[in-house]
């Protein structure tokens, strides 16, 4: 196939680009190549509704005619501070169109269409290649995202949706997204990233064991020891109280005497002492083991002047 070059370049700016970023940076458009046997009336045709379709979604000036190779676009496209370059390629064959839409970022991200038109008018492939152009412009480049974990083989959520494991890699929607990384026996690692357009994030994550269950079966022991303890430490003190008490159920008749002292009297001071220093002892070591596997939430923000991570730890 043979193409031959017709100048016809614009500049043109996106009125709404879809990175608030670049609300105004110009888009370069190169010079339309042709299939050769298109006859001129048509190529003129088509390229006039062009201009005026995409008139109809930006700003467009013309380029100098004779800015038809890569360095002058180059060099136009840093001038006007430009946020890409749009290059359209023809193929026109008795009114059956192929349109070939190209769209290269100022930082070398690429995308591409092809649109087909049958048996169409000139305008009607310039206005099909015009809608193919501004897609192409508002639509946004991928980011990449990879999750590596120690150890390996963690599940990998994102925004709620299970992806895979670990070592994990994919391609995703720019914007902010929730990652979560679990593994059984091992605290989950939660992270926000918010991704820019064509941008490469690695997340790499080390799993703490999980000894929660271990904590909360210390917790209960603990628990425990406290209430035995206590109920020891009670018991311990009404021995000693009670100690050298009368007996009342003994102390009637011959079990008094003169004075009418009980000869029966209780003796539990011992008794009470060694409860009440056991029940001490239970109740401070339940609340030592209690305390020292209680819940713990520890959380991490780190920020910098382009983004802010949030990390938690349960």
């Amino acid at each position: 196939m043979n193409f031959h070059v017709l100048a016809a370049t614009f500049v043109i700016a996106v009125t709404e680009p879809a990175d608030a970023s670049e609300v105004n940076a110009p888009v370069v458009v190169e010079p339309i190549t042709w299939s050769a046997d298109s006859p001129d009336r048509l190529r003129e045709s088509f390229t006039q509704q062009l201009d005026a379709a995409l008139r109809e979604r930006a700003a467009v000036a013309h380029a100098p005619p004779d800015c038809v190779d890569d360095i002058c676009l180059a060099q136009l496209a840093a001038r006007e501070g430009a946020r890409g370059r749009l290059r359209f390629e023809i193929d026109e064959r008795e009114r059956d169109y192929e349109i070939g839409v190209n769209w290269r970022t100022a930082d070398g991200n690429k995308r591409a269409t092809l649109v087909r038109c049958d048996v169409c008018t000139p305008v009607e492939a310039a206005n099909a290649a015009a809608r193919a152009a501004v897609d192409l412009l508002g639509a946004r480049v991928l980011a990449s995202l990879s999750v590596v974990s120690s150890p390996p083989g963690a599940d990998v959520t994102i925004d709620g949706r299970r992806r895979g494991r670990t070592p994990y890699a994919t391609e995703i929607e720019p914007g902010p997204h929730r990652v979560e990384v679990s593994k059984a026996q091992h605290l989950t690692e939660l992270r926000t990233v918010d991704l820019s357009n064509g941008s490469a994030e690695d997340i790499r994550v080390e799993l703490e064991i999980d000894r929660r269950p271990r904590e909360r079966a210390m917790r209960i022991a603990g628990g425990t020891t406290m209430g035995v303890g206590v109920a020891t430490l009670v018991t311990g003190i009404v021995l000693a109280a009670v100690d050298e008490a009368p007996v009342k159920s003994n102390c009637d008749g011959v079990h008094r005497d003169r004075f009418g002292n009980c000869e029966f009297r209780w003796n539990t001071l011992a008794g009470g002492v060694t409860a009440i220093v056991l029940g001490a002892g239970m109740t401070a070591a339940g609340a030592v083991l209690y305390a020292k596997n209680r819940p713990r939430v520890r959380t991490e923000l780190r920020a910098s002047l382009t983004r802010v991570d949030l990390t938690l730890r349960f």
